[in-house]
C-alpha cells in the first residue's frame, strides 16, 4: 500500500478518536463480554463497520470477499463509486464494484487466474493476512512454525508479517488454520489491530543482512544448465568482510565481499579455490574493489554499474519458501542477454536468472535457493 495512504489512515484515526467515542454505536448481540468488543466498538465509531437494521452486528457470520473490499475501502477512503471492473464476475451493479476495483488498483486485492474475483466467496485467514499485509505495508517478520502452513505458500510471508506485528495469532493447539473462514467479529479484530499498528520508523536494510550467517551453507536448485545447481558456504572474516564459496560440483569459486556504507563490493574472486581463504586484517583492507555487487538505495529505478532495481517489493516462490519484499535487480549486456538477481533481507541472494537468445529461441538458466543448513 502507498505509504501516503497509510499516513492518511493514521491521521484519520487520531481525529476520529478525539471526537467520536461519545456517540459509539452499540449492537445488542455484542456485549462487553465479547472478546472482540473493543475492536468492534472502535471500527463502529470510525464508521468503518456498521450493523443491520435490526440493531445486530451478527458477529459470527462469515465475511465475503466483496464485504472485505468494502471494509478495506472505507478504511482507506477509497473510491467506492460503482463501476465496471476488470473481473468477469463483478459487474457494474455490484455494490462493492467500486471498492474492489480501487483496492486492486492500490495493489491490496487481487483476483484469481481465471479472471474472476469471486465476490461471494468467504474470506479465509490466509487471504486476510495477505490483504492486511499489503494494505498496511507490514514488514515485520518472525519465524513461524505452524504445521498447517507450508513455507512455499503464497500466504506464508504475510502470515509471518501479521503474526510478528501482533495482528493475528495461531490457535492453542499450534495450528493457524489458513483455510478457515473469517467471521465478522474476527475480521473486525484483525482490521482494528492493523489500524492502530504503529511500525518502527523505516530504515534502510543493513547491507550485512544480505548474507547468511557465519558457517551456514545453502543449496540452490538449477535449471537450464548443469552448473546452475550449486551449494554455497558463508564465512565471515569480520563485520565488514565475508567470503562465499560456491561449489557447482565441478569447481569452487570463492568471492570475498566488503560491506561499505552504501554498497557491497567484491574485492577478491578466485575461480579455483579448494582451500579456505584466511587473510589477515591488513590483507583484507589492502584489497581493491573489483566491482559492485549491491548498492543503496534499494528502490525501484535505482541503478549502479549497469544494474537497475526493477522491483523493490516482489513476491517470489522458491523451493525453500515463498518470500515477499524481494529486491530484484536486472542487467542487460551488449548482446541483449539479461541477468537478474533476487535478494531478501536475512537471506541474501535467493535466486539468479539468465536469459539469452540462441537459434531463435529463448534459453533461461535459473538457480533458486532450496535449503539452508
Amino acid at each position: 500500500m502507498k505509504k501516503s495512504l497509510v499516513g492518511v489512515v493514521v491521521f484519520t484515526l487520531v481525529l476520529s478518536l478525539v471526537g467520536s467515542f461519545a456517540s459509539a454505536a452499540t449492537f445488542r448481540d455484542v456485549p462487553e463480554s465479547n472478546r472482540f468488543y473493543e475492536e468492534i466498538d472502535l471500527l463502529s465509531n470510525l464508521e468503518i463497520i456498521s450493523g443491520f437494521t435490526d440493531g445486530t452486528f451478527r458477529p459470527e457470520e462469515n465475511v465475503t470477499r466483496a464485504q472485505a473490499a468494502i471494509l478495506i475501502g472505507k478504511t482507506f477512503d477509497l473510491d467506492g463509486t460503482k463501476r465496471t471492473t476488470s473481473f468477469s464476475d463483478v459487474h457494474l451493479s455490484n455494490t462493492a464494484s467500486g471498492y474492489i476495483e480501487s483496492a486492486v488498483e492500490e495493489g491490496i486485492l487481487s483476483g484469481f487466474p481465471d479472471g474472476t474475483y469471486r465476490p461471494n466467496q468467504t474470506v479465509t485467514r490466509a487471504q486476510l493476512a495477505i490483504i492486511l499485509g499489503r494494505a498496511f505495508d507490514i514488514t515485520e517478520a518472525v519465524d513461524i512454525h505452524f504445521p498447517d502452513i507450508s513455507k512455499t505458500s503464497a500466504a506464508y510471508p504475510y502470515i509471518e508479517n501479521v503474526v510478528a506485528a501482533g495482528i493475528a495469532y495461531g490457535y492453542e493447539d499450534g495450528y493457524y488454520r489458513p483455510n478457515r473462514a473469517v467471521t465478522r467479529e474476527q475480521f473486525a479484530a484483525f482490521l482494528a489491530r492493523a489500524y492502530v499498528y504503529t511500525p518502527e520508523a523505516p530504515e534502510e536494510a543493513a547491507l550485512s543482512s544480505f548474507f547468511l550467517k557465519n558457517g551456514q551453507t545453502a543449496s540452490f536448485r538449477g535449471e537450464g544448465n548443469e552448473y546452475a545447481t550449486y551449494t554455497t558456504r558463508t564465512v565471515w572474516h569480520n563485520n565488514k568482510h565475508v567470503t562465499v564459496y560456491e561449489d557447482n560440483g565441478g569447481t569452487v569459486v570463492a568471492r570475498t565481499f566488503r560491506i561499505e556504507d552504501d554498497r557491497i563490493v567484491v574485492v577478491r574472486e578466485e575461480a579455483e579455490s579448494y582451500e579456505d581463504y584466511t587473510p589477515t586484517v591488513s590483507e583484507l583492507q589492502a584489497l581493491e574493489p573489483l566491482y559492485t555487487y549491491l548498492q543503496l538505495p534499494l528502490e525501484n529505478g535505482a541503478s549502479f554499474d549497469g544494474w537497475t532495481v526493477i522491483d523493490d517489493s516482489a513476491v517470489l516462490s522458491t523451493p525453500l519458501r515463498t518470500f515477499n519484499r524481494v529486491i530484484v535487480i536486472e542487467k542487460m549486456n551488449e548482446h541483449g542477454d539479461v541477468s537478474r538477481k533476487y535478494f531478501v533481507k536475512g537471506y541474501g541472494e535467493v535466486k539468479a536468472e539468465y536469459e539469452m537468445e540462441a537459434d531463435g529461441e529463448t534459453i533461461v538458466i535459473t538457480s533458486e535457493i532450496e535449503q539452508i543448513e
